[in-house]
């Protein structure tokens, strides 16, 4: 059958158009199934093997034919595109959703900037990019040192007052005071830990 386009939605290319219309010479042919289905849309389906409509058509009579021209058709496309047969029309209808919506949407310069492109305009300029880096630097130094001191401050009291005055009581209670262990407990474990917390706010 010659390749001729039809006016329809969605042209799905050379060789699938062509399959489509073998397979609605069929169902044309076939009264029953022209009088229940539109049979441009019954031979795409059943190109994408869509597993209803073949069970539907598998119980009427007289459909056998049908079903053997689409398992031929996409035999026939499965080895010219070496893909499945439904993943190729989906590909054509995204393709022609994509290209319906560059020719009927159109927006204007203005719709098209986003606050973050604003934003961008402003702190990227070739003048003021510089000062306003700076500017956002001291902002987080001073807010993470001001927010850092008095913790700082905090656990440095602890760490060096209740805590260590704690476990050297612990360890001469059990006669390991002024030992290695101490050492390593006071000086090792708790100012090692005490250096880590310090830098949690920042």
């Amino acid at each position: 059958m010659a390749y001729t386009r039809k006016v329809t939605l969605v042209d799905y290319g050379r060789e699938v158009e062509n399959e489509i219309g073998t397979l609605e010479e069929i169902i044309e042919a076939n009264s029953a199934l022209r009088a229940r289905y539109n049979s441009r849309w019954l031979a795409i389906k059943l190109l994408e093997e869509d597993g209803d409509i073949i069970t539907r058509l598998e119980r009427m009579v007289l459909s056998g034919n049908l079903l053997s021209a689409a398992r031929k058709s996409i035999a026939h496309l499965r080895e010219v595109y070496g893909d499945d047969v439904d993943t190729i029309i989906a590909d054509r209808r995204y393709g022609w959703i994509n290209g319906l919506v560059r020719e009927t949407v159109h927006r204007t310069a203005v719709d098209r900037q986003t606050i973050s492109d604003k934003i961008d305009k402003v702190v990227t300029n070739r003048v003021l990019g510089i000062p306003i880096f700076i500017a956002l630097m001291w902002v987080v130094f001073k807010f993470t040192t001001d927010v850092a001191g008095p913790y700082l401050d905090w656990v440095d009291g602890v760490i060096g007052g209740p805590l260590t005055n704690w476990v050297v009581a612990i360890l001469g209670l059990i006669g390991l005071g002024g030992s290695w262990v101490e050492s390593l407990f006071v000086d090792g474990i708790i100012a090692g830990v005490g250096g880590v917390l310090v830098f949690v706010p920042v």
